[in-house]
């Protein structure tokens, strides 16, 4: 998911281990992702005191909790480079799964973290996205971790808002709680910036588990703006607390992340102010050179169908994207994988075009409409149900289905523009304004884009119905 990785040499400015390489510092995208330190008792205090703290803590903390006199199995998601299945392998944990979306970083966890967890004989690695792994499972665990999945996406400044955080949604906890066996527990480790946050993850907890929520929301130096929770039916049966830990009673009310509103670090439903401006600038951008066009053309109801095509295209690419992040994970892969498709389809589309006439359109028109049906009633994420394969081919099928119709449509269109630069001035910039009212995901949710997308598609097809009209007279 990160189009950059660097590695840097962790080395201590005070203790008894000023200037020594102790371990190193991933930066992913130049935010820091995570470090990796060599816990083990020999090299822990050789460490400074705040970092001997954030060792012992930071990732021991989500282990607290799980027997230690029983053979346990659990579940790590996000695994990381391993600082998380190491602090399990340190508490005593018999067996892991470690998910780790990224293979460049779970190849540094096994190449130089000090403690090698990725090649201890209890652990077994999956590089695999989270929720397609969730969903697809067959084994049953003590214990699921989410080691700290959002530490990357919260201190990346307004692109958090953008990324849809799939993996803290509240389906996604509930396939987590699928997965547990009859005393297993959920811990869930988060970067917090604000309450209403961990009012989140404690409610979607609670409606996932229907348990007692128990947690920690501590502001010291070596746990500053993060937390832990913990449900399950592990949970309801303790009779006391470690120190540190209390009770979280579920505050309702609270707007919960969904599959369909996955944004995670957005308070409410609503498009932030800080995107509006920048969004409105651009689009006068994109309007001001071609205003010529535009003033030469306004009046011609074929150009106002070109447009509201490239409106409706781009928002329906822009969808597709959403919906296979979620079945395939939200990778740069995946989004080149779309634009590819997208541009074969076009290409395939206009060779098809070529050789159909305009008595199509009703027929191209109801598949569009009928496809794009199809998606809403039967999302593209689902079909992760039908194993990976499977579920990739079926759920692509559906989510590029309306993209192909749609396609065809322009190319049959634009053949037929008398004036094909003026005509694609105006798609130009409905392409622009599709990419944005994605944005009103933010607001809406994600499937009301389908249902944009089918109105723009009406408007568009009823300027064609003008145009044809107009054509008939002159």
């Amino acid at each position: 998911p990160y189009y950059r990785l660097d590695v840097c040499g962790y080395r201590p400015e005070d203790g008894p281990a000023k200037g020594k390489l102790i371990g190193f510092t991933i930066y992913a995208n130049y935010d820091g992702l995570q470090s990796i330190l060599d816990t083990t008792n020999k090299e822990l205090d050789s460490l400074p005191e705040y970092y001997k703290q954030r060792c012992l803590n930071y990732h021991d903390d989500l282990f607290k909790l799980i027997s230690k006199k029983e053979k346990s199995r659990v579940l790590v998601l996000g695994a990381g480079a391993g600082m998380d299945v190491s602090s399990g392998l340190r508490n005593g944990v018999a067996e892991i799964d470690a998910v780790e979306i990224d293979p460049a970083i779970a190849e540094m966890g096994k190449n130089i973290h000090p403690e090698k967890p990725y090649l201890s004989p209890k652990v077994h690695l999956h590089v695999a996205d989270a929720r397609t792994f969730l969903k697809n499972c067959k084994e049953k665990y003590d214990a699921v971790v989410f080691a700290y999945l959002d530490s990357h996406a919260a201190f990346s400044c307004l692109s958090s808002l953008r990324m849809d955080n799939y993996v803290f949604t509240s389906e996604a906890l509930q396939e987590a709680a699928r997965v547990l066996k009859p005393n297993g527990q959920i811990a869930v480790g988060c970067v917090l910036m604000t309450n209403w946050l961990y009012d989140r993850h404690a409610l979607a907890l609670f409606n996932a588990t229907h348990s007692k929520i128990v947690g920690e929301h501590a502001q010291t130096p070596a746990k500053a703006n993060t937390a832990s929770l913990f449900a399950g039916p592990a949970i309801d049966s303790l009779s006391s607390l470690p120190e540190g830990l209390e009770v979280v009673t579920p505050r309702q009310g609270v707007q919960l992340a969904t599959d369909d509103w996955p944004f995670l670090f957005l308070e409410k439903k609503q498009i932030p102010t800080l995107y509006i401006w920048p969004i409105l600038m651009i689009i006068l951008l994109s309007v001001l050179p071609l205003c010529t066009q535009f003033k030469q053309g306004a009046g011609k109801p074929s150009n106002w169908l070109m447009f509201f095509m490239g409106a409706g295209f781009m928002l329906l690419e822009v969808r597709a994207m959403a919906d296979m992040s979620l079945l395939l994970g939200s990778t740069w892969q995946t989004n080149s994988v779309i634009i590819a498709g997208v541009m074969l389809m076009i290409l395939l589309a206009t060779a098809l075009a070529s050789s159909i006439s305009r008595k199509w359109v009703v027929f191209l028109a109801a598949g569009l409409f009928a496809s794009l049906l199809l998606s809403l009633l039967v999302p593209p994420r689902e079909m992760a149900l039908l194993g990976s394969s499977m579920g990739i081919v079926a759920g692509t099928a559906i989510s590029m289905l309306p993209m192909g119709f749609a396609a065809v449509l322009f190319a049959l269109f634009f053949r037929e523009m008398k004036k094909p630069g003026e005509a694609l001035a105006f798609n130009l910039v409905g392409g622009v304004l599709g990419v944005f009212c994605e944005y009103g995901s933010m607001a809406l949710g994600l499937a009301a884009l389908g249902y944009i997308a089918a109105v723009i598609y009406a408007v568009a097809l009823a300027f064609y119905t003008r145009s044809v009209k107009t054509e008939l007279q002159q």
